[in-house]
Protein backbone atom coordinates (compact mmCIF):
# COMPACT_ATOMS: atom_id res chain seq x y z
CA UNK A 1 0.00 0.00 0.00
CA UNK A 2 1.20 3.21 -0.89
CA UNK A 3 2.10 5.86 1.78
CA UNK A 4 1.77 8.93 -0.80
CA UNK A 5 0.08 9.30 -4.54
CA UNK A 6 1.67 11.75 -7.08
CA UNK A 7 -1.64 11.61 -9.51
CA UNK A 8 -1.15 13.53 -13.04
CA UNK A 9 -4.67 14.00 -14.73
CA UNK A 10 -4.61 13.48 -18.54
CA UNK A 11 -5.45 16.52 -20.29
CA UNK A 12 -7.52 14.72 -23.51
CA UNK A 13 -9.73 12.11 -22.75
CA UNK A 14 -10.29 12.35 -26.56
CA UNK A 15 -7.09 10.83 -26.80
CA UNK A 16 -5.05 9.63 -24.14
CA UNK A 17 -1.23 10.02 -24.34
CA UNK A 18 1.68 8.23 -22.79
CA UNK A 19 3.81 11.28 -21.99
CA UNK A 20 6.10 11.20 -19.00
CA UNK A 21 5.52 14.45 -16.47
CA UNK A 22 9.36 14.89 -15.71
CA UNK A 23 8.39 17.09 -12.79
CA UNK A 24 6.03 15.14 -11.11
CA UNK A 25 8.76 11.82 -11.62
CA UNK A 26 10.86 13.89 -9.97
CA UNK A 27 8.95 15.03 -7.08
CA UNK A 28 8.06 11.05 -6.84
CA UNK A 29 11.36 10.20 -7.41
CA UNK A 30 13.01 12.33 -4.05
CA UNK A 31 9.90 10.93 -1.66
CA UNK A 32 11.41 7.53 -3.14
CA UNK A 33 14.80 8.02 -2.22
CA UNK A 34 13.60 9.26 1.14
CA UNK A 35 12.06 6.14 1.76
CA UNK A 36 8.84 6.34 1.00
CA UNK A 37 6.43 4.09 -0.73
CA UNK A 38 5.13 6.31 -3.40
CA UNK A 39 2.91 5.45 -6.19
CA UNK A 40 2.96 7.31 -9.28
CA UNK A 41 -0.64 7.21 -10.93
CA UNK A 42 -1.04 8.54 -14.45
CA UNK A 43 -4.67 9.71 -15.41
CA UNK A 44 -3.66 8.12 -18.91
CA UNK A 45 -3.57 4.93 -18.16
CA UNK A 46 -7.42 3.80 -18.48
CA UNK A 47 -10.84 5.17 -17.85
CA UNK A 48 -10.95 7.84 -15.22
CA UNK A 49 -13.58 5.25 -13.25
CA UNK A 50 -10.57 2.77 -13.25
CA UNK A 51 -7.90 5.10 -12.56
CA UNK A 52 -10.38 6.02 -9.53
CA UNK A 53 -10.67 2.87 -8.59
CA UNK A 54 -7.18 2.30 -9.34
CA UNK A 55 -6.82 5.19 -6.10
CA UNK A 56 -9.23 3.72 -4.08
CA UNK A 57 -7.38 0.98 -3.72
CA UNK A 58 -3.96 2.70 -2.65
CA UNK A 59 -5.74 5.15 -0.17
CA UNK A 60 -6.10 3.36 3.32
CA UNK A 61 -2.31 4.03 4.01
CA UNK A 62 -2.04 7.03 2.74
CA UNK A 63 -0.20 9.84 4.31
CA UNK A 64 -1.38 12.61 1.26
CA UNK A 65 -2.81 12.54 -2.00
CA UNK A 66 -0.66 14.66 -4.41
CA UNK A 67 -1.75 16.44 -7.98
CA UNK A 68 0.52 17.81 -10.59
CA UNK A 69 -1.70 19.76 -13.22
CA UNK A 70 -1.25 21.52 -16.28
CA UNK A 71 -4.44 24.14 -17.49
CA UNK A 72 -5.48 21.61 -19.35
CA UNK A 73 -5.48 19.01 -16.89
CA UNK A 74 -7.60 21.37 -14.28
CA UNK A 75 -10.90 19.76 -14.77
CA UNK A 76 -9.94 16.00 -13.84
CA UNK A 77 -7.35 16.77 -11.61
CA UNK A 78 -10.87 18.95 -9.69
CA UNK A 79 -12.60 15.69 -10.21
CA UNK A 80 -10.26 13.28 -8.95
CA UNK A 81 -9.59 15.05 -5.97
CA UNK A 82 -13.64 15.45 -5.25
CA UNK A 83 -13.15 11.71 -5.32
CA UNK A 84 -10.27 11.63 -3.16
CA UNK A 85 -12.39 13.61 -0.54
CA UNK A 86 -15.43 11.78 -1.05
CA UNK A 87 -13.11 8.12 0.30
CA UNK A 88 -11.23 9.70 2.73
CA UNK A 89 -11.99 13.32 3.96
CA UNK A 90 -9.22 13.25 6.48
CA UNK A 91 -6.65 12.49 3.58
CA UNK A 92 -4.62 15.91 3.14
CA UNK A 93 -4.73 17.07 -0.79
CA UNK A 94 -1.70 19.22 -2.22
CA UNK A 95 -1.38 20.18 -5.80
CA UNK A 96 1.94 21.51 -7.80
CA UNK A 97 2.68 21.80 -10.75
CA UNK A 98 2.49 24.66 -13.40
CA UNK A 99 -1.31 25.70 -13.17
CA UNK A 100 -1.03 25.89 -9.12
CA UNK A 101 1.91 27.62 -9.09
CA UNK A 102 0.58 30.32 -11.12
CA UNK A 103 -2.48 30.66 -9.15
CA UNK A 104 -1.81 29.70 -6.12
CA UNK A 105 -4.62 31.36 -4.03
CA UNK A 106 -7.31 30.66 -6.30
CA UNK A 107 -6.59 26.66 -6.23
CA UNK A 108 -6.21 26.50 -2.27
CA UNK A 109 -9.62 27.97 -1.86
CA UNK A 110 -11.11 25.08 -3.94
CA UNK A 111 -12.72 23.05 -0.82
CA UNK A 112 -10.57 19.79 -2.12
CA UNK A 113 -7.28 21.04 -1.98
CA UNK A 114 -5.72 21.98 1.13
CA UNK A 115 -2.33 22.59 -0.21
CA UNK A 116 -0.51 23.84 -3.26
CA UNK A 117 3.22 23.60 -3.62
CA UNK A 118 4.57 26.43 -5.84
CA UNK A 119 7.39 25.87 -7.81
CA UNK A 120 9.99 23.21 -7.63
CA UNK A 121 8.70 20.14 -5.26
CA UNK A 122 11.53 18.14 -4.59
CA UNK A 123 12.37 19.51 -1.49
CA UNK A 124 8.84 20.81 -0.31
CA UNK A 125 7.13 17.48 -0.79
CA UNK A 126 9.20 15.93 1.23
CA UNK A 127 9.41 18.40 4.21
CA UNK A 128 5.53 18.33 3.96
CA UNK A 129 5.44 14.17 4.26
CA UNK A 130 8.15 14.72 7.27
CA UNK A 131 5.55 16.99 8.92
CA UNK A 132 2.35 14.76 8.42
CA UNK A 133 4.58 11.39 9.46
CA UNK A 134 5.40 13.45 13.07
CA UNK A 135 1.88 13.03 14.16
CA UNK A 136 2.06 16.90 15.22
CA UNK A 137 2.65 18.65 11.83
CA UNK A 138 3.54 22.51 11.53
CA UNK A 139 3.37 22.98 8.05
CA UNK A 140 5.17 26.66 8.41
CA UNK A 141 8.21 24.88 8.81
CA UNK A 142 7.43 23.90 5.27
CA UNK A 143 8.92 26.15 2.14
CA UNK A 144 6.95 26.68 -0.99
CA UNK A 145 3.60 25.93 0.46
CA UNK A 146 0.43 27.88 0.19
CA UNK A 147 -3.03 27.10 2.50
CA UNK A 148 -5.10 28.43 5.24
CA UNK A 149 -4.49 28.72 8.84
CA UNK A 150 -8.57 29.02 9.73
CA UNK A 151 -9.70 31.93 7.86
CA UNK A 152 -5.90 32.95 7.06
CA UNK A 153 -3.77 32.62 3.78
CA UNK A 154 0.06 31.52 5.02
CA UNK A 155 2.48 31.68 2.26
CA UNK A 156 5.55 30.23 3.83
CA UNK A 157 8.97 31.41 2.46
CA UNK A 158 10.66 30.69 -0.68
CA UNK A 159 13.40 28.05 -0.44
CA UNK A 160 16.44 27.23 -1.84
CA UNK A 161 16.16 26.19 -5.52
CA UNK A 162 17.05 22.41 -6.17
CA UNK A 163 20.68 21.20 -6.91
CA UNK A 164 20.40 19.13 -9.74
CA UNK A 165 24.30 18.12 -8.87
CA UNK A 166 22.16 15.92 -6.16
CA UNK A 167 19.55 13.98 -8.71
CA UNK A 168 21.70 11.21 -8.96
CA UNK A 169 18.92 9.40 -11.04
CA UNK A 170 14.57 9.40 -11.81
CA UNK A 171 12.64 6.59 -10.01
CA UNK A 172 11.54 5.13 -13.43
CA UNK A 173 10.27 1.66 -12.14
CA UNK A 174 7.54 4.26 -10.65
CA UNK A 175 6.30 4.27 -14.36
CA UNK A 176 4.64 1.37 -16.65
CA UNK A 177 7.94 2.00 -18.72
CA UNK A 178 6.49 0.39 -21.82
CA UNK A 179 3.48 2.38 -21.98
CA UNK A 180 6.09 5.24 -22.66
CA UNK A 181 7.94 4.32 -25.47
CA UNK A 182 7.21 5.68 -28.53
CA UNK A 183 8.78 5.04 -32.40
CA UNK A 184 9.37 8.04 -34.34
CA UNK A 185 10.55 8.04 -37.92
CA UNK A 186 12.87 11.28 -37.15
CA UNK A 187 13.99 9.81 -34.08
CA UNK A 188 15.81 6.95 -36.17
CA UNK A 189 12.76 4.53 -36.35
CA UNK A 190 14.08 3.28 -32.69
CA UNK A 191 12.37 2.88 -29.53
CA UNK A 192 12.50 6.27 -28.20
CA UNK A 193 11.83 7.94 -24.61
CA UNK A 194 12.99 11.60 -23.39
CA UNK A 195 15.30 12.60 -20.50
CA UNK A 196 15.75 15.58 -18.87
CA UNK A 197 19.46 16.64 -18.36
CA UNK A 198 18.81 20.27 -16.59
CA UNK A 199 16.44 22.26 -15.63
CA UNK A 200 15.78 26.45 -15.96
CA UNK A 201 16.04 29.00 -18.94
CA UNK A 202 17.45 31.86 -18.40
CA UNK A 203 15.71 33.93 -21.69
CA UNK A 204 12.92 36.39 -21.29
CA UNK A 205 10.08 35.33 -23.23
CA UNK A 206 6.90 37.01 -23.04
CA UNK A 207 4.62 34.62 -23.19
CA UNK A 208 6.82 31.95 -21.56
CA UNK A 209 5.86 30.19 -17.82
CA UNK A 210 9.33 30.26 -16.85
CA UNK A 211 9.03 34.06 -16.93
CA UNK A 212 5.55 34.23 -14.68
CA UNK A 213 7.83 32.13 -12.26
CA UNK A 214 10.92 33.50 -11.99
CA UNK A 215 11.04 33.95 -8.94
CA UNK A 216 10.72 30.54 -7.80
CA UNK A 217 14.05 29.24 -10.06
CA UNK A 218 12.23 28.77 -13.50
CA UNK A 219 15.16 31.28 -15.36
CA UNK A 220 17.77 29.81 -13.15
CA UNK A 221 19.76 27.42 -15.18
CA UNK A 222 21.49 24.21 -13.23
CA UNK A 223 22.04 20.79 -14.78
CA UNK A 224 22.57 17.37 -13.82
CA UNK A 225 26.09 15.52 -13.10
CA UNK A 226 27.05 13.93 -16.50
CA UNK A 227 27.61 10.38 -14.74
CA UNK A 228 24.27 10.60 -13.29
CA UNK A 229 22.43 11.41 -16.84
CA UNK A 230 24.62 8.05 -17.98
CA UNK A 231 23.44 6.15 -14.99
CA UNK A 232 20.06 6.55 -15.98
CA UNK A 233 20.42 7.03 -20.15
CA UNK A 234 22.30 2.87 -19.21
CA UNK A 235 19.45 1.62 -17.64
CA UNK A 236 16.54 3.17 -20.11
CA UNK A 237 19.02 1.38 -22.49
CA UNK A 238 19.15 -1.73 -20.58
CA UNK A 239 15.31 -2.00 -20.06
CA UNK A 240 13.77 -0.89 -22.71
CA UNK A 241 16.65 -0.89 -25.49
CA UNK A 242 15.51 2.57 -26.79
CA UNK A 243 17.98 4.30 -29.41
CA UNK A 244 16.84 7.91 -29.26
CA UNK A 245 16.34 10.57 -26.39
CA UNK A 246 15.21 13.80 -26.86
CA UNK A 247 16.80 15.84 -24.41
CA UNK A 248 14.11 17.00 -22.24
CA UNK A 249 15.20 20.42 -21.20
CA UNK A 250 13.78 24.34 -22.29
CA UNK A 251 16.73 24.92 -23.75
CA UNK A 252 20.14 23.34 -24.41
CA UNK A 253 23.68 24.65 -25.46
CA UNK A 254 23.35 27.22 -22.74
CA UNK A 255 26.80 26.28 -21.29
CA UNK A 256 28.80 24.32 -24.58
CA UNK A 257 31.05 22.65 -22.80
CA UNK A 258 28.35 20.69 -20.65
CA UNK A 259 26.70 20.15 -23.91
CA UNK A 260 29.77 18.28 -25.19
CA UNK A 261 29.85 16.56 -22.24
CA UNK A 262 26.08 15.22 -22.34
CA UNK A 263 26.71 14.41 -26.11
CA UNK A 264 29.89 11.98 -25.08
CA UNK A 265 27.36 10.57 -22.35
CA UNK A 266 24.96 9.70 -25.52
CA UNK A 267 27.47 9.04 -27.86
CA UNK A 268 29.45 6.28 -25.73
CA UNK A 269 25.40 4.21 -25.00
CA UNK A 270 25.17 4.81 -28.17
CA UNK A 271 21.85 6.60 -28.27
CA UNK A 272 20.90 9.15 -30.69
CA UNK A 273 19.56 12.61 -29.10
CA UNK A 274 17.60 15.74 -30.16
CA UNK A 275 17.76 18.94 -28.21
CA UNK A 276 16.06 22.73 -27.90
CA UNK A 277 17.85 25.50 -29.24
CA UNK A 278 17.86 29.13 -29.78
CA UNK A 279 19.07 30.91 -33.24
CA UNK A 280 20.70 33.37 -31.94
CA UNK A 281 23.15 30.90 -29.79
CA UNK A 282 24.12 30.17 -33.89
CA UNK A 283 27.51 32.43 -33.92
CA UNK A 284 31.39 32.17 -33.69
CA UNK A 285 32.29 30.68 -30.29
CA UNK A 286 29.04 28.59 -29.77
CA UNK A 287 27.16 27.00 -31.98
CA UNK A 288 29.10 27.06 -34.97
CA UNK A 289 29.46 24.61 -38.30
CA UNK A 290 32.02 22.85 -36.86
CA UNK A 291 30.89 22.30 -33.48
CA UNK A 292 27.31 21.15 -35.11
CA UNK A 293 29.06 18.82 -37.18
CA UNK A 294 30.97 17.37 -34.03
CA UNK A 295 27.33 16.79 -32.26
CA UNK A 296 26.28 15.40 -35.53
CA UNK A 297 29.26 12.83 -34.76
CA UNK A 298 28.26 12.30 -31.52
CA UNK A 299 24.70 11.38 -32.74
CA UNK A 300 22.89 14.60 -32.49
CA UNK A 301 19.46 14.32 -35.13
CA UNK A 302 17.50 16.79 -34.35
CA UNK A 303 17.60 20.80 -33.61
CA UNK A 304 14.14 22.23 -32.08
CA UNK A 305 14.05 26.07 -32.43
CA UNK A 306 11.37 28.21 -31.76
CA UNK A 307 11.04 30.71 -34.14
CA UNK A 308 7.56 32.50 -32.71
CA UNK A 309 7.14 34.89 -35.40
CA UNK A 310 7.69 36.40 -39.22
CA UNK A 311 7.20 39.81 -38.39
CA UNK A 312 10.37 41.24 -36.29
CA UNK A 313 7.72 43.70 -34.76
CA UNK A 314 6.27 41.02 -32.78
CA UNK A 315 9.43 39.35 -32.10
CA UNK A 316 11.29 42.16 -30.36
CA UNK A 317 8.37 44.15 -29.23
CA UNK A 318 5.66 41.99 -27.93
CA UNK A 319 7.33 38.40 -27.44
CA UNK A 320 10.92 39.44 -26.25
CA UNK A 321 12.25 36.74 -27.98
CA UNK A 322 16.08 38.65 -28.30
CA UNK A 323 16.31 36.76 -31.41
CA UNK A 324 16.26 37.95 -35.61
CA UNK A 325 14.70 36.86 -38.54
CA UNK A 326 18.57 36.27 -40.10
CA UNK A 327 19.07 34.90 -36.75
CA UNK A 328 17.06 32.25 -37.52
CA UNK A 329 17.37 32.01 -41.39
CA UNK A 330 21.45 30.88 -40.36
CA UNK A 331 20.44 28.66 -37.92
CA UNK A 332 18.74 26.94 -39.98
CA UNK A 333 21.95 27.06 -43.12
CA UNK A 334 24.18 25.67 -39.80
CA UNK A 335 21.92 22.75 -39.11
CA UNK A 336 21.36 21.92 -42.40
CA UNK A 337 24.82 22.08 -43.75
CA UNK A 338 25.70 19.74 -40.06
CA UNK A 339 23.45 17.19 -41.54
CA UNK A 340 20.98 18.14 -38.04
CA UNK A 341 17.21 17.98 -39.37
CA UNK A 342 15.84 21.34 -38.13
CA UNK A 343 12.26 21.26 -36.52
CA UNK A 344 10.87 24.57 -36.01
CA UNK A 345 7.26 26.07 -34.00
CA UNK A 346 5.48 29.63 -34.44
CA UNK A 347 3.21 31.40 -32.34
CA UNK A 348 -0.13 33.54 -33.92
CA UNK A 349 -2.68 35.11 -31.98
CA UNK A 350 -0.65 38.15 -30.25
CA UNK A 351 -2.44 40.99 -29.11
CA UNK A 352 -1.40 43.89 -31.52
CA UNK A 353 -0.67 41.16 -34.37
CA UNK A 354 -1.77 42.05 -37.84
CA UNK A 355 -3.34 39.85 -40.51
CA UNK A 356 0.34 41.20 -42.82
CA UNK A 357 1.73 39.67 -39.46
CA UNK A 358 0.38 36.55 -39.18
CA UNK A 359 0.56 35.80 -43.02
CA UNK A 360 4.68 36.78 -42.45
CA UNK A 361 4.72 34.13 -39.75
CA UNK A 362 3.07 31.32 -42.09
CA UNK A 363 5.19 32.37 -45.46
CA UNK A 364 8.20 32.08 -42.93
CA UNK A 365 7.29 28.37 -42.19
CA UNK A 366 6.78 27.96 -45.69
CA UNK A 367 9.93 29.15 -46.76
CA UNK A 368 12.07 26.88 -43.95
CA UNK A 369 10.59 24.25 -45.38
CA UNK A 370 11.38 24.80 -48.79
CA UNK A 371 14.84 26.00 -47.91
CA UNK A 372 15.28 22.53 -46.01
CA UNK A 373 12.51 19.91 -46.80
CA UNK A 374 13.51 17.60 -43.99
CA UNK A 375 12.20 20.12 -41.76
CA UNK A 376 9.71 19.17 -39.63
CA UNK A 377 7.19 22.23 -38.83
CA UNK A 378 6.21 21.14 -35.03
CA UNK A 379 3.60 23.34 -35.00
CA UNK A 380 1.85 26.70 -35.73
CA UNK A 381 0.06 27.58 -32.41
CA UNK A 382 -2.47 29.92 -31.28
CA UNK A 383 -0.97 31.80 -28.64
CA UNK A 384 -1.43 30.21 -24.90
CA UNK A 385 -1.22 32.92 -22.04
CA UNK A 386 0.00 32.27 -18.71
CA UNK A 387 -0.80 34.16 -15.92
CA UNK A 388 1.80 35.59 -14.87
CA UNK A 389 3.70 36.09 -17.64
CA UNK A 390 4.51 39.58 -19.11
CA UNK A 391 2.07 38.56 -22.41
CA UNK A 392 -0.96 38.04 -20.23
CA UNK A 393 -0.90 41.40 -18.79
CA UNK A 394 -1.08 42.40 -22.22
CA UNK A 395 -3.65 39.92 -23.01
CA UNK A 396 -5.68 41.30 -20.34
CA UNK A 397 -5.32 45.18 -21.81
CA UNK A 398 -6.63 43.79 -25.21
CA UNK A 399 -9.46 42.39 -23.47
CA UNK A 400 -8.81 38.52 -22.20
CA UNK A 401 -11.85 37.29 -20.34
CA UNK A 402 -9.92 34.55 -18.09
CA UNK A 403 -11.87 32.26 -15.70
CA UNK A 404 -12.42 33.25 -11.51
CA UNK A 405 -11.65 29.99 -9.54
CA UNK A 406 -10.56 26.26 -10.04
CA UNK A 407 -13.55 24.99 -10.93
CA UNK A 408 -13.74 27.52 -13.54
CA UNK A 409 -10.86 26.70 -15.02
CA UNK A 410 -11.90 23.40 -15.41
CA UNK A 411 -14.54 23.52 -17.07
CA UNK A 412 -13.04 26.00 -19.50
CA UNK A 413 -13.34 24.75 -23.75
CA UNK A 414 -9.64 24.85 -25.08
CA UNK A 415 -8.70 24.26 -28.16
CA UNK A 416 -7.20 20.97 -28.61
CA UNK A 417 -3.35 22.48 -28.51
CA UNK A 418 -4.60 23.62 -24.73
CA UNK A 419 -5.53 27.53 -25.43
CA UNK A 420 -8.23 29.77 -25.11
CA UNK A 421 -10.83 29.90 -28.01
CA UNK A 422 -10.85 32.80 -29.56
CA UNK A 423 -13.93 33.93 -28.42
CA UNK A 424 -12.03 35.00 -25.01
CA UNK A 425 -9.94 37.06 -26.79
CA UNK A 426 -11.20 40.05 -28.13
CA UNK A 427 -8.09 41.36 -30.00
CA UNK A 428 -9.28 38.50 -32.48
CA UNK A 429 -12.85 39.35 -32.99
CA UNK A 430 -13.42 39.15 -36.84
CA UNK A 431 -10.55 36.41 -37.16
CA UNK A 432 -12.35 33.56 -35.07
CA UNK A 433 -10.89 31.28 -38.06
CA UNK A 434 -7.48 31.66 -37.02
CA UNK A 435 -7.25 28.49 -34.96
CA UNK A 436 -8.11 26.74 -38.31
CA UNK A 437 -5.42 28.60 -40.29
CA UNK A 438 -2.55 27.16 -37.69
CA UNK A 439 -3.80 23.62 -37.98
CA UNK A 440 -4.26 23.66 -41.88
CA UNK A 441 -0.91 25.51 -42.60
CA UNK A 442 1.02 22.74 -39.98
CA UNK A 443 -0.90 19.86 -41.44
CA UNK A 444 -0.14 21.42 -44.87
CA UNK A 445 4.01 21.25 -43.98
CA UNK A 446 3.69 17.57 -42.81
CA UNK A 447 5.61 15.18 -45.24
CA UNK A 448 3.22 12.55 -47.15
CA UNK A 449 4.09 9.52 -45.75
CA UNK A 450 2.84 6.03 -46.81
CA UNK A 451 3.32 4.39 -43.74
CA UNK A 452 0.98 6.98 -42.26
CA UNK A 453 -2.12 6.19 -44.26
CA UNK A 454 -4.25 7.29 -47.04
CA UNK A 455 -6.68 9.29 -45.29
CA UNK A 456 -3.61 11.32 -43.62
CA UNK A 457 -2.22 12.10 -46.79
CA UNK A 458 -5.36 13.12 -48.23
CA UNK A 459 -5.67 15.39 -45.23
CA UNK A 460 -2.52 16.98 -45.76
CA UNK A 461 -3.55 17.25 -49.47
CA UNK A 462 -6.43 19.07 -48.85
CA UNK A 463 -4.34 21.45 -45.84
CA UNK A 464 -2.27 22.19 -48.88
CA UNK A 465 -4.65 23.50 -51.38
CA UNK A 466 -6.29 25.42 -48.61
CA UNK A 467 -3.21 26.97 -48.08
CA UNK A 468 -2.77 28.17 -51.29
CA UNK A 469 -6.09 29.20 -52.09
CA UNK A 470 -6.27 30.98 -48.18
CA UNK A 471 -9.84 29.44 -47.63
CA UNK A 472 -9.79 28.11 -44.09
CA UNK A 473 -13.54 28.45 -43.54
CA UNK A 474 -15.94 25.43 -43.33
CA UNK A 475 -13.48 23.63 -41.54
CA UNK A 476 -15.00 19.96 -41.89
CA UNK A 477 -11.33 18.13 -41.85
CA UNK A 478 -10.75 19.04 -38.94
CA UNK A 479 -13.16 16.90 -37.39
CA UNK A 480 -12.20 14.03 -39.28
CA UNK A 481 -8.70 14.76 -37.89
CA UNK A 482 -9.45 14.95 -34.56
CA UNK A 483 -11.64 11.62 -34.70
CA UNK A 484 -8.94 10.12 -36.73
CA UNK A 485 -6.47 10.87 -33.61
CA UNK A 486 -8.95 9.93 -30.83
CA UNK A 487 -9.36 6.42 -32.73
CA UNK A 488 -5.63 5.85 -33.11
CA UNK A 489 -5.21 6.57 -29.80
CA UNK A 490 -8.25 3.89 -29.09
CA UNK A 491 -6.73 1.20 -31.18
CA UNK A 492 -3.16 1.52 -29.82
CA UNK A 493 -4.89 1.07 -26.00
CA UNK A 494 -6.91 -1.75 -27.56
CA UNK A 495 -4.04 -3.51 -28.92
CA UNK A 496 -1.54 -2.76 -26.39
CA UNK A 497 -3.95 -4.88 -23.79
CA UNK A 498 -4.01 -7.72 -25.82
CA UNK A 499 -0.60 -7.88 -26.15
CA UNK A 500 -0.27 -7.72 -22.84
CA UNK A 501 1.61 -4.64 -22.56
Amino acid sequence: MAEAIIFVPCPDRSSPRHVVNYGALAVATALHSHGVKVRYIDGSRGRLSDVCRHIESELADCVFFGVSSFTAQVGEAAAVSDFVKSVRPDLPVIWGGIHASLLPEETVSDPSVDYVCVGEGDYTIVQFYDQLASGNPDMSQVNNLVYYRGDELVRTPVGPFYDMQQQTHLAWDLLDLPKYVVHNRYDGNCPSLGIPVARGCPHRCSFCVNVALKDLGYTHYRYRRPEHVEADLAYLKDRLGIGFSFIRDEVFFVNTDYSRSIAGVFARQGILWGANLRANYFKPGRLTEEFLREMRGLGMLNGAMGVESGSPRILADVVHKDITLEQVHHAMATMSAAGIRPFVSFVIGFPTETEAETRQTIDLAVALKRLNPATVVAGIYLLRPYPGAPIYDLCLEHGLTAPGSLREWGTLELTRQGGFEAGRMPWLRGRDGLYAVSEYTTTSLLDLDRSAGFLLNVLILLARARRVLGFYGLAWELAIQRHVRAASFRFRAIRRRLLGR
